[in-house]
């Protein structure tokens, strides 16, 4: 039995690990971890001047323990819906944020501040909703912006390394 419960971890954390790989995002590398939530939502030193709905001049924070993804400002972590897994210098998630701006405005907030963080983009796939994906030395990112429920907005940020340790 103690093999089987061990055989299923390793299996679990495989998939997670080969999830990320596909879809993640963000570079720890000569960086702190916000120890509070006081420090997770302090501003990034790229912050845009103007806050709009169109959501393309908004100010950007850090992203919930990736400090080089940005998220605007009037965003609020859906703890509910996000994921983060870290284990010795590996580390991943999905991240979520909810907020109240358009989808149009939220695409251009990405294209205008991921590159002030060194991401690249990689492609844009646009439909009924809106995924930007990113990349940097070691690490991928893809960013989903979609409609919510009564015309708010949501962010759901794939973060991970491109390869696993």
């Amino acid at each position: 039995m103690h093999s089987f419960s061990g055989k299923y971890l390793k299996t679990v954390i495989m998939l997670i690990g080969s999830a990320f790989l596909f879809c993640g995002c963000a570079n720890l590398s000569a960086q702190s971890i916000p120890e509070s939530d006081d420090d997770m939502n302090s501003t990034t030193s790229e912050q845009v001047d103007s806050d709009t709905t169109e959501g393309g001049n908004q100010k950007a924070e850090a992203s919930y323990r990736f400090i080089d993804v940005p998220v605007p400002s009037k965003f609020k972590l859906d703890r509910t819906k996000s994921f983060i897994y870290e284990a010795g210098s590996f580390k991943a998630g999905i991240i979520t944020y909810t907020g109240w701006t358009k989808i149009d405005g939220l695409a251009d907030f990405y294209k205008k501040n991921m590159p002030a963080h060194q991401w690249e983009m990689v492609s844009i796939f646009e439909h009924s909703d809106v995924t930007l994906v990113y990349s940097k030395e070691g690490w991928s990112c893809s960013v989903n912006i979609s409609s919510s429920n009564l015309g708010g907005s949501r962010i759901r940020i794939h973060i991970g390394p491109v390869n696993a340790p």
